[in-house]
């Protein structure tokens, strides 16, 4: 190689960079194109990947089971996974007395023996009917002689029903005039006797007639529709309508007062369960037909295990929206436990302790759940919230300060193992693994909230059922024409569902409210809307379900033989 002159090594030099610089940009361009490729095959592969549990997903709905229980799942305890994390319970338990240890065993399944004939009718009255003999043939067949009463034998039971009547009620009043005054004072004084206050004034509506068109809307989800023609069918010419008002101005003088009432003891208690459903009320101001309206639900949580425990309360409040300042308002002055799920919306209630409900946790896991679960991350999932629902189980019936201590000795052992377990995984973003992980990691606050409270379930389950028979209804009757009408019927599903729960017949209650509660025209006195209350003890027998009035004793009927 010749000797290069300084103006040739460096004309080289230059020669050498700008083929460097070209080949950099080469290699740059070529990067970037490749990490446009890399990005646009991960968004295929979410694409992909959505897709697929989207096609899953609607062949679950058409052909699947859609069921959530445990037993549609591969059994979780077969998971060595969770065969480590119960063995290191058991040696993070140690150092506990053999009683402890024995009291967090979970049993097997075992299913419930099926309940008896008198177990299932229970509640009903009873009749005896005796089948007697007449007296010309009480005489023995083989000899003649004259026969003794032995006994009775029980033969069948039998359920009669007597359907539904109307008649027409009409109200005379006695009036009576003192002839002395008359023949004295030339003047007539008439004494006329007390009729009882109507529930609608001016209006043909009993006590019983609105009790009963309010239990077919809101105990058997009957719209209004479908009782007119049923009336109809029984000779009775009541409008739609007509039936309408009388719901909507017999809730709004009588039920409201007692509804407010029901809400100022909610807001008393130490743990508020709350949730929201869709409703569709037609004639909203400035507002579309077709917009969507928010029914909002709020329960107490009545364990009956301890001393102080609240009665049942169900409230039911329509709003135009899912704001979070509905909830804020409703719950003003309540500082304790709100459960709920995860919807950002209920942070602005201020001074409460935030629990999230964990069976929404097991759904997302549920959704991710592959065609075929064995092995899969999030199977484990679904067995991890098993977990800590067979223990919730194992402690139903202990006081409040006993389940307390159990949950932070031993289910926050699982707690912690989960959330270790969750932050290990690597999830694709944008699947329903992913939103498994994120929904744990990003409210990991709210689901260990239920540890703070021996009071605080594990889960909304209770209130879901609730919305569940609102949502029966809303199923028949589709949409509500005006605000009014969403806010009576908040109110009435309110008082049916409370009634419910504390062990009341929703119709005999209605009928009880519109004998009593039009009182309070006349008497202003509180007491009649504290006797009211679906939690009163002063109810009469014939409200309950289980019990039965003396009217309802058992008696015999000699019916001749034909």
């Amino acid at each position: 190689m010749k000797n290069l002159t300084k103006e040739e090594l460096v004309e080289t030099i230059i020669k050498l960079e700008a083929e460097i610089e070209h080949r950099q940009c080469e290699l740059e361009k070529k990067q970037s194109e490749f990490e446009k490729q890399q990005s646009d095959y991960e968004k295929l592969q979410k694409e992909n990947l959505r897709l697929n549990e989207n096609f899953e997903k609607l062949r679950r709905m058409l052909f699947g089971q859609s069921s959530e229980k445990r037993r549609f799942i591969e059994d979780a305890d077969q998971l060595s996974f969770m065969a480590r994390i119960l063995n290191e319970a058991e040696v993070f338990a140690k150092d506990a007395g053999k009683e402890e240890l024995q009291e967090i065993q979970i049993p097997g399944h075992a299913r419930k023996p099926k309940r008896t004939r008198e177990e299932l009718l229970a509640s009903l009255p009873s009749i005896e009917v005796l089948l007697d003999t007449d007296e010309e043939d009480r005489t023995c067949d083989a000899c003649g002689s004259k026969i003794r009463y032995l006994g009775k034998e029980h033969v069948r039971d039998e359920i009669e029903i007597i359907p539904q009547r109307m008649y027409m009620k009409r109200y005379f009043r006695a009036n009576y005039v003192c002839d002395a005054c008359h023949q004295s004072e030339n003047e007539a004084r008439i004494i006329k006797s007390n009729v009882p206050e109507p529930v609608i004034r001016h209006s043909l509506a009993s006590a019983s007639a609105i009790a009963h068109v309010m239990y077919q809307r809101y105990v058997n989800a009957m719209p209004i529709a479908r009782q007119e023609k049923d009336w109809c069918y029984q000779g009775v010419q009541v409008s739609r309508a007509t039936l309408g008002n009388w719901v909507l101005k017999a809730t709004k003088e009588h039920l409201f007062p007692l509804y407010d009432r029901m809400k100022e003891e909610l807001l008393k208690g130490a743990v508020i369960a709350a949730d929201e459903t869709e409703i569709q009320v037609l004639k909203e101001k400035d507002r579309l037909p077709s917009a969507k309206s928010k029914m909002w639900i709020y329960r107490s949580i009545s364990r009956k295990v301890d001393k102080e425990d609240p009665p049942p309360i169900i409230l039911f409040e329509y709003q135009p929206g899912r704001s979070g300042e509905y909830a804020k308002n409703y719950l003003k002055g309540f500082k304790g436990h709100l459960m709920s799920d995860a919807y950002q919306g209920y942070n602005a209630v201020p001074d409460v302790t935030h629990c999230y409900c964990w069976s929404h946790m097991r759904r997302y896991w549920h959704r991710a759940l592959p065609k075929n679960p064995k092995g899969s991350k999030a199977k484990i999932g679904v067995a991890f919230c098993d977990k800590l629902f067979e223990l919730e189980r194992q402690w139903k019936e202990l006081p409040s300060e006993q389940r307390y201590i159990k949950r932070n000795q031993y289910a926050k052992f699982f707690l912690d193992a989960y959330f270790r377990w969750v932050e290990s995984l690597n999830a694709l973003e944008g699947s329903n693994l992913g939103s498994a992980v994120n929904y744990a990691l990003n409210n990991k606050a709210g689901l260990l909230g239920y540890l703070n409270d021996g009071r605080v379930e594990i889960s909304n389950n209770w209130i879901e059922g609730n919305i569940r028979k609102f949502v029966i209804g809303r199923k028949n009757f589709i949409a509500i024409d005006t605000v009014a009408g969403a806010k009576a019927s908040a109110v009435c599903y309110s008082l049916v569902l409370t009634a419910q729960d504390n062990g009341l017949n929703a119709y005999e209650y209605l009928k009880y409210l519109f004998q009593e509660l039009p009182k309070r025209r006349r008497d202003k006195d509180g007491f009649i809307l504290e006797n009211c209350l679906p939690w009163s003890k002063t109810l009469p027998p014939e409200c309950y379900l289980n019990s039965k009035s003396e009217s309802d004793d058992s008696e015999q009927l000699k019916i001749p033989t034909m």
